[in-house]
């Protein structure tokens, strides 16, 4: 009675909602940087709201000094160290004389 879907609807080649969610749209590397851009922002909008709403200014200060240490901290985890700097052929033939 029911066929397993194959990947493809009838509806003119649209794929079916599993497989068309925007997550998938994205690709594999920026999907590894969303929960940093995510927890970046979050952490904005947290020291917006003690600075202006609760008028903490100093916790507001504190939570704002997050976001520049939060995407660090994502650069140090998803930048590879196994690639190495690109060093031009003059600045070698200087260090090896």
């Amino acid at each position: 009675m029911f066929e397993p879907c194959s990947g493809v609807s009838d509806e003119g080649g649209i794929p079916p909602f599993t497989e068309r969610t925007p997550v998938k749209r994205f690709t594999p590397s920026f999907r590894l940087k969303i929960p940093f851009l995510v927890a970046g922002f979050l952490s904005f909008l947290f020291s917006v709201y003690l600075y202006f709403v609760e008028g903490e200014t100093t916790a507001g200060i504190f939570v704002g000094l997050w976001v520049p240490s939060i995407h660090s901290l994502g650069t140090l985890l998803l930048t590879s160290v196994d690639s190495p700097t690109a060093t031009p052929a003059r600045e070698l033939e200087e260090v090896a004389s």
